[in-house]
């Protein structure tokens, strides 16, 4: 399909605009033959085959056969043939086309009758709520298509009277959602878009007379002009137009001819036709013609702010005081600081790409932030309404990260159908709105409490920051090539003063501290923090500097990763398992195995010769060291000759005899990369390979940071928490309001809150008085202390989940921030933990203790089932080496529950009596089926199961929850026909058995909390409030899994009073039922519940 025409004059919103010279790009295009090889273009010019001859695609300012003239005439009128465009990417004419209205007037005189006139949007693929703005020519008919997010218009004027050669006014104007299309300043068609957007949302390059990707042309006649137009005029590419030509059988494809330059088009479309695909040039009729560039433009990524490109972070709003405009700033600014970290991605297929084998896709992560603010605010009642459920049940839940050795997860690669990143963002741009809103029109009562609505949206806000840094982790990860530093990104200085080498240690006295978070502080909080722990410190010292890259590299010079002696069993099974040789983020030549997942988990970072791109020779934007360069010659000062060390006389070159490379292991200034022993390293920052920065803090995991205190010497160590506190000085006390909290400061001379977009030289900022530095941000501190409740722990019922199910002994608190640490994450205030083997932006500092006592380390001694692998070995790893250490409980007292006499108990009350209690209650649920149907059960609370199983010919479908492992992994033994032993109260040996025939139709599901992907069911039963950590967490949820007009039927002491609390808005209580139980020995109460 060729398209010829001339553009005389457009005006866009009242202002003309020049159709070339504001064009950014523009090539006069057509097809060639394969005579390409000699390259017969000139000045930058395209060669494309034609059949045995060629053509050449002249760039913007060029023309002739062979693009050997220059145009030096003004074009006053742009004339276009075959596959001509014209682009602008100006900020200024982009605002012009976006927006709740536009007026294009244009001077045309078309030439043949298909081919586009004016596109902004999207390339591909559009979905139904794609936003884009085209007009065009398709059959003769001129016509005008455009998507405000509700739904598509078509609007279009037939006349022939168009093509008769003289110039012709067209005129195109849209006032929201009203459009029309005018001609020759007489003819009017009108049509308006369906939905209530009104606002045009493209924020994409405009083209006029054509687009780029790649061109396709018409080669037999079997193939329809309509579908051909789909390439410019739906914004398709041709291979997606091409293989929905296959698909609907409009004609028969003999052979592809192709630009063998472009390797990725011949695998993809080898992958598609596999032998059927023939490449042979001059073959026989009904070809497609398919010319790519070898100098591909890349594919156009689809924007993803819904505001502005932001990396300055606000501090957090003061709870007691704060109005709604600092609650909408401090909103804004969390979506903004996470969706510009997502500007990095270069491509829109990079979002579906798994940088770490433990995580989703990043799509997921970008999408997820903004649906737990939905579910939040459901919950809270301050949203009335969803706004997209299966967006909010897709995007709800992450991996299950309790082991390093998993099995990738189904949603990880392979047939998992993600939405689109432009549906991603239309969804969030649908929230932000809509919260904005919710803001603006909901009364606020002072102060906000934990028991406030508004509760919720500081919660979506403050867990949009901890993905912003836990996603920083994962675009880290992935390979340098898929990621660009945004403009606003800057990393920090390689060096600070004098290089840092030497890490003395500092004595602490004996003392008491006491930490945790008073319920009362106006700022927002997390579960964990809450609470008060008092603990006496004896004396230790500790490391000024947190552990350098340069301290960290004598380990790994000396073989440290291959010392077995040196790891704890865990850690060295991990250190196998991953190959480890050296730090994540340290990058070597030797293609050392990556850790990523999916398509990428053969990727290896290790090999400069693919990760060092434009890194080595370019500044970081902070420091004044310019690193060495494409030659050894240069230096980093202003003048040749100057050194680029401390003045040591040692110069970037070769001339006094010590060079910089890899003779001797002298570095220049601390950015080369080191080698020591034969091998070179460098260092993975956000987006580049960068020398390596000896004086950053080392980043590692726990097991790495262990590895190294034993090979520093016996009695070497972690912090403590409480010692974490100790080293940070007397602070204000907390009754002092937000002063007293080190992110509500309004200089922070510290490297946290983004004030760098990398790690800093441990000693640039300033030390405590105690002569510690960085105690806050550059990066998180690993310790020795297992994640726990403080004293008097309770989860909040909003995010149940957040913290409890990590009290098992097998995270590790990390403590103090990092750069990217913003918010609550920033908080003196702030724990956090992840599992032992995990990669944050988090280092270490060594310790170790002065006198033998009893250190202030808390470390669960709690048995934890993991459904499918049983209990597992939590060794003591400090107390193994000499050191006594506190044992506590968890404080999730739902692990207490699924201890193995809980078990015992649970089994000998559903297999011990004749009439066991879920028996009795299953005759109720019977009963009262014919009022809620029969489609579904949900039973919360299932046990072993005996209650579900039983109802399994009653019901269509059941679904058995408990959030006990030992609970689910017996019942599905028991749903198999197996026979499942168990100890009585009385000592006495039992069994329990079903018959394993007929239950099919009940899953058995282990859930902390109830996600939206339980659905809603007919009947909604609940046995187990009395021994959860948090009932409220539980009722809250109850209306959203049972249907409008199903049954609730609740088991528990509670009264009515205390359930209406939680299920008024909701629920409208009908009656109780008592029930007799274990032979009428027994009594429990029931109370129904009808959801409206």
């Amino acid at each position: 399909m060729f398209w010829w025409t001339a553009y005389q004059l457009m005006i866009i919103n009242g202002r003309p605009l020049e159709v070339v010279s504001d064009a950014r790009e523009g090539i006069n295009i057509d097809n060639c033959d394969h005579p390409c090889v000699d390259q017969p273009c000139l000045n930058a010019g395209e060669c494309q085959p034609d059949k045995g001859e060629y053509n050449c695609y002249c760039p913007l300012g060029y023309h002739g056969s062979d693009c050997e003239d220059i145009i030096e005439e003004k074009i006053d009128a742009a004339h276009f043939s075959g596959h001509s465009y014209l682009k602008y990417s100006e900020k200024d004419i982009i605002e012009r086309v976006n927006g709740n209205k536009i007026d294009v007037q244009m001077k045309i005189k078309p030439e043949t009758k298909d081919g586009l006139l004016f596109w902004s949007g999207k390339h591909y693929p559009l979905t139904s709520s794609s936003d884009f703005f085209a007009l065009g020519f398709t059959n003769g008919a001129l016509i005008l298509r455009y998507n405000l997010g509700g739904g598509e218009v078509k609007i279009t004027y037939n006349s022939t009277n168009l093509f008769d050669g003289k110039w012709h006014d067209v005129r195109v104007q849209r006032d929201k959602t009203d459009s029309f299309i005018m001609v020759d300043n007489s003819q009017v068609v009108e049509g308006s878009s369906p939905g209530s957007y009104t606002i045009l949302n493209t924020n994409q390059r405009l083209y006029i007379g054509g687009m780029p990707e790649v061109k396709i042309a018409q080669g037999c006649k079997s193939i329809d002009q309509s579908l051909l137009i789909l390439h410019l005029f739906n914004g398709q590419s041709s291979i997606t137009a091409l293989l929905k030509f296959c698909g609907q059988g409009r004609g028969r494809i003999q052979g592809l001819y192709l630009n063998t330059l472009d390797s990725d088009a011949i695998t993809f479309l080898v992958k598609v036709f596999g032998q059927g695909l023939k490449r042979q040039p001059g073959a026989a009729s009904c070809f497609i013609y398919i010319a790519v560039s070898h100098k591909r433009e890349v594919t156009m990524k689809t924007s993803v702010l819904t505001g502005k490109e932001n990396f300055q972070s606000l501090k957090p709003p003061d709870l007691s005081c704060c109005t709604k405009q600092q609650l909408q700033d401090y909103f804004e600014n969390s979506y903004e600081l996470n969706e510009s970290l997502f500007l990095s991605l270069k491509e829109d297929d990079i979002f579906y790409k798994c940088p770490d084998r433990l995580r989703l896709p990043l799509i997921f992560y970008f999408c997820h932030t903004s649906v737990v603010y939905v579910n939040k605010l459901v919950l809270s009642g301050l949203l009335k309404e969803r706004v997209n459920l299966e967006f909010e049940t897709m995007f709800e839940t992450g991996v299950d990260e309790m082991s390093w050795d998993d099995t990738e997860n189904y949603r990880m690669g392979g047939s998992y159908k993600w939405p689109s990143v432009n549906e991603v963002m239309d969804y969030r741009r649908t929230v932000r709105n809509i919260i904005i809103k919710m803001i603006q029109d909901t009364p606020l009562v002072l102060p906000i409490t934990k028991e406030s609505p508004w509760w919720g949206l500081l919660m979506g806000m403050e867990h949009e920051r901890i993905h912003l840094e836990t996603s920083s982790v994962l675009i880290r990860q992935l390979p340098v090539d898929m990621v660009t530093k945004p403009d606003g990104w800057v990393y920090g200085p390689m060096k600070y003063s004098e290089p840092v080498m030497s890490n003395p240690m500092i004595r602490v006295e004996e003392r008491e501290v006491t930490y945790g978070k008073p319920d009362d502080f106006p700022s927002y909080g997390w579960d964990n923090e809450y609470g008060e722990e008092t603990s006496r410190v004896p004396a230790f010292e500790a490391s000024k500097y947190l552990v350098t890259n340069r301290e960290y590299l004598e380990f790994v010079h000396d073989e440290g990763y291959s010392k077995k002696n040196l790891w704890t069993e865990e850690g060295w099974g991990w250190k196998l398992y991953r190959h480890a040789e050296h730090p994540a983020f340290w990058v070597c030549d030797n293609g050392c195995k990556g850790g990523c997942g999916a398509a990428l988990s053969s990727y290896s970072h290790c090999h400069f010769n693919t990760e060092l791109t434009t890194t080595n020779g370019v500044t970081n934007g902070q420091s004044n060291i310019v690193t060495n360069g494409q030659s050894n010659g240069l230096t980093n000062g202003q003048n040749n000759g100057v050194t680029n060390g401390q003045n040591n006389g040692m110069t970037n070159g070769q001339s006094n005899g010590v060079t910089n490379g890899q003779s001797n292991g002298v570095t220049n200034g601390h950015t080369n990369g080191f080698n020591r022993g034969g091998t070179v390293y460098k260092y993975r920052a956000m987006f580049d390979v960068l020398d390596m920065p000896l004086d950053w803090p080392v980043e590692v995991n726990y097991h790495e940071a262990h590895a190294f205190c034993s090979w520093k010497g016996s009695g070497n160590r972690l912090l403590t928490e409480a010692e974490m506190n100790v080293i940070r000085d007397d602070q204000f006390p907390p009754s002092d309001g937000p002063k007293s909290d080190v992110i509500y400061q309004d200089n922070i001379d510290l490297n946290l809150n983004l004030k760098f977009g990398s790690s800093t030289p441990v000693n640039m900022f300033p030390a405590t008085e105690a002569g510690f530095h960085d105690v806050y941000g550059n990066v998180w501190h690993w310790t020795e202390d297992h994640f726990n409740g403080l004293y008097d722990y309770r989860s909040h019922y909003l995010y149940d989940d957040f913290s409890s199910p990590c009290f098992d002994g097998r995270h590790n608190i990390i403590l103090g921030g990092s750069w990217i640490s913003t918010g609550d994450e920033a908080s003196r205030f702030a724990r956090y933990a992840f599992r032992r083997h995990f990669i944050q932006h988090a280092g270490f500092r060594l310790a170790r203790s002065l006198e033998t006592a009893e250190l202030p380390a808390r470390l669960i001694d709690s048995e934890v089932f993991v459904l499918g692998i049983g209990v597992q070995e939590n060794p003591y790893v400090i107390e193994e080496e000499g050191h006594k250490v506190m044992k506590v409980p968890t404080t999730n007292k739902q692990y207490g529950y699924d201890e193995k006499h809980q078990l015992y108990g649970i089994l000998e009350q559903e297999f011990g009596y004749r009439d066991p209690l879920p028996l009795a209650i299953a005759r109720l649920c019977k009963e009262y089926k014919t009022e809620s149907g029969n489609e579904s059960l949900c039973w919360i609370g299932c046990g072993t199961g005996i209650g579900p199983m039983h109802l399994h010919n009653v019901f269509q479908n059941i679904l058995a929850i408990d959030y006990g492992g030992r609970f689910i992994d017996t019942a599905l033994k028991l749903q198999k026909g197996e026979q499942v032993e168990y100890t009585k109260s009385n000592g006495q040996q039992a069994v329990a058995m079903f018959d394993g025939v007929g239950y099919d139709n009940v899953v058995f599901k282990q859930l902390t909390w109830l996600p939206n992907e339980v659905n809603s069911h007919s009947m909604t039963v609940v046995t187990f409030l009395d021994r959860t950590l948090n009932p409220k967490a539980w009722l809250a949820r109850l209306w959203e899994v049972t249907k409008e007009g199903g049954l609730v039927l609740i088991v528990s002491d509670w009264e009515i009073e205390k359930l209406q609390v939680s299920l008024q808005r909701h629920m409208v209580y009908i009656g109780k039922r008592e029930l007799s139980y274990q032979d009428g020995n027994a009594v429990a109460m029931m109370t129904i519940w009808k959801r409206i």
